[in-house]
């Protein structure tokens, strides 16, 4: 692969792969667009090399191609797109371009890596800095989010996840009446336990 299109030795991979001072933790790229393999998008892993006297002599890196994060998304995205049906049918959520959820993987920068492009991932540009937040309410394009950020390790990337405010309620909703038909159930339970216990009074009394 090695070619003027490939100066290694001026990348910014190289650099700080090569000039790293944790040898231990090596340096990962944010993702890049490759054609000169497959037609990819691609992240790279680098460390150090160092001889036998413990000079740094190049460095030692992975390439890794980062389709199989955009098909988990995708998948995740449909798994829980299949619950849908739960949602009150007067929701705002009859119109095509909305969804209950929405999966974004951001780099260092803020760019999206994966997930879907009906959310602008400029908008959590200045959340990036946060270590984690919990859920939060936010308007996005009029319409109610749940919004989560997450780190994701030393990547330096963050998981957002959007879940609609129809989507966050719907499961109380479905827990109370399965809490209130069980209660029913109870209720008739001891209503007869009691007629019979009554019965049995009135005839061995």
């Amino acid at each position: 692969l090695g070619s003027p299109k490939h100066d290694y030795f001026n990348g910014v991979w190289y650099e700080k792969g090569f000039n790293l001072n944790d040898s231990l933790n090596g340096y990962l790229t944010d993702p890049y667009f490759d054609d000169s393999v497959g037609s990819s998008m691609y992240c790279s892993y680098v460390l150090p090399i160092h001889d036998r006297d413990g000079r740094r002599v190049g460095v030692y890196g992975i390439d890794l191609n980062l389709d199989w994060i955009g098909q988990t998304v995708i998948a995740e995205e449909r798994r829980v797109k299949a619950m849908e049906f739960y949602v009150d049918p007067q929701s705002t959520l009859d119109e095509e371009d909305e969804k209950l959820f929405y999966i974004q993987i951001l780099d260092s920068k803020g760019d999206k890596i994966a997930g879907s492009d009906s959310i602008d991932s400029k908008i959590f540009k200045d959340k990036l800095k946060e270590s984690f937040s919990a859920s939060e309410l936010e308007d996005l394009k009029g319409t109610p989010y749940y919004v989560n950020y997450k780190h994701l390790g030393k990547t330096g990337w963050t998981l957002v996840v959007l879940q609609h405010k129809d989507m966050v309620f719907m499961w109380g909703a479905i827990i109370a009446v399965i809490i209130l038909f069980f209660m029913g159930i109870g209720i008739i339970v001891i209503f007869f336990f009691m007629l019979g216990a009554m019965t049995l009074t009135q005839l061995f009394g």
